[in-house]
């Protein structure tokens, strides 16, 4: 776990591992793996191949220490407060740092974009920012007028508006989560947004909202929650909505910014929090693999220090992944790559007929679930594939069963996972997924189809 030490002059620095008590459900465990991250730069991975593609996150050449995505939620804000909130991104973006890796994702009715991707270039961040307009958050097509937030009163038509809000809102952060999961480092999301009511005598969201909060925790992904509302007297402290923002925050290691006009600084907070981290780690015992959540709690010995770390995990009983399986069609219609699993492809011409390609994939497996039966390891693969566009998509399987001999040889060596494309030509775009078929894990990427 990822834990932030500040005091009131900001970052802590120098903690050690003696100065850690970790709780487990309000008992010791021995921290068995301590570290200090510092916001750095790793070095590049080596060039790619002519026509290769990789869903890596390093598209600079320089893989990040910590990045931080700036998320303006367009879908759960008024129109009104986007535009205030893009002014105080402006704000932020035009004091960017060097070296700093941050990305700008936007989120409407039509999914979530990344205007741009995870980038150190502060032009490019400064262009996008002012590129941003605000945007009503329902459209005509919606079961009631509900644009700037004004209802028409039915108490159906409202609930049945922030269930559909609700429900994207969760697949848009499982949508991040997959797509950060493999970015070494701290990465944070800074969450601006007004939010949605969590629960009432109709609805209950919690258990999806708790459903974002192990996804992004399994991607080491802490969400500061930013009210884009800012300063607001009639509300008092906590304004409607603010019950979804502290669940996420609270529960991956972030925090919530409310009732405040100081949004940059927000913002702010939450990028430098990626400056010094401390990671924390311990071995639950036997029992704990129950598939429950189990509460987590942090102390330091140090006077005046506070820290942010997650306050809960979870094992499941059968050993999978805590993040829910997501069908192909999902992963295929995902706006941002899934990097759970590190996947390249290449298409080449079939020498067999002149409109045939062939579709070649290597899979790292180090991210693969296998089981052991006996002598062997067994695992399972699905290449799922469509051009863009198209409303149809070809998948296959590739199951995998290795000898406990050849298996640290395959690990190694990844696999490759070859098949056919027809009727595909230059100037297409191929939507590839990779998933295991015991955790649900991904990756996933575009291909562009270029004229050889």
């Amino acid at each position: 776990m990822q834990v932030v030490a500040r005091d009131r002059n900001g970052l802590f620095p120098g903690l050690r591992k003696e100065d850690f008590t970790l709780l487990d459900d309000g008992k010791p465990r021995e921290v068995a793996v301590f570290s200090v991250q510092n916001r750095t730069k790793v070095p590049p991975m080596p060039a790619l191949p002519a026509g290769v593609v990789l869903n890596r996150m390093d598209r600079e050449g320089v893989t990040p220490g910590s990045a931080t995505v700036l998320l303006m939620d367009q879908r759960n804000t008024p129109r009104l407060r986007q535009a205030y909130a893009i002014q105080q991104i402006d704000k932020f973006v035009a004091k960017h740092r060097d070296g700093e890796r941050v990305g700008i994702y936007v989120f409407t009715r039509k999914g979530v974009l990344a205007v741009p991707d995870l980038t150190s270039d502060g032009e490019l961040l400064k262009r996008s920012v002012r590129n941003l307009k605000p945007v009503e958050p329902e459209t005509s097509k919606d079961p009631c007028d509900f644009a700037g937030f004004g209802v028409d009163g039915s108490r159906e038509c409202v609930a049945a508006l922030l269930r559909a809000r609700a429900s994207e809102t969760k697949e848009m952060f499982l949508g991040i989560a997959r797509h950060l999961a493999n970015i070494p480092g701290r990465k944070s999301i800074v969450w601006v947004t007004a939010g949605f009511p969590l629960l009432s005598r109709t609805f209950d969201f919690t258990p999806d909202m708790k459903a974002v909060v192990r996804a992004l925790n399994d991607a080491d992904t802490a969400v500061y929650a930013v009210d884009a509302r800012g300063l607001d007297s009639g509300h008092g402290v906590h304004q409607p909505g603010s019950e979804v923002m502290d669940l996420v925050a609270s529960g991956t290691g972030g925090s919530v910014f409310l009732n405040s006009n100081d949004l940059d600084g927000a913002i702010r907070v939450a990028v430098e929090d990626g400056d010094i981290v401390y990671t924390l780690g311990f071995y639950p015992p036997e029992d704990s693999k129950d598939g429950q959540e189990h509460t987590l709690k942090v102390r330091v010995d140090r006077q005046g220090v506070s820290l942010r770390y997650r306050e809960s995990y979870s094992t499941e009983e059968s050993g999978g992944a805590s993040l829910e399986h997501p069908a192909s069609e999902q992963l295929l219609a995902d706006s941002l790559d899934a990097t759970q699993i590190q996947i390249a492809a290449k298409v080449v011409r079939d020498s067999s007929h002149i409109e045939a390609y062939q579709l070649r994939v290597s899979v790292n497996l180090h991210d693969v679930q296998f089981e052991r039966k006996g002598e062997t390891w067994v695992g399972g693969l699905t290449l799922s594939f469509k051009v863009e566009g198209s409303q149809t998509f070809r998948s296959v399987t590739r199951l995998l069963d290795v000898p406990v001999s050849q298996f640290a040889a395959l690990i190694e060596k990844g696999v490759l996972i070859e098949t056919p494309v027809p009727r595909l030509k230059p100037g297409d775009v191929l939507r590839i997924v990779v998933q295991d078929q015991s955790t649900g894990a991904a990756g996933s990427l575009r291909l562009p189809v270029v004229a050889e």
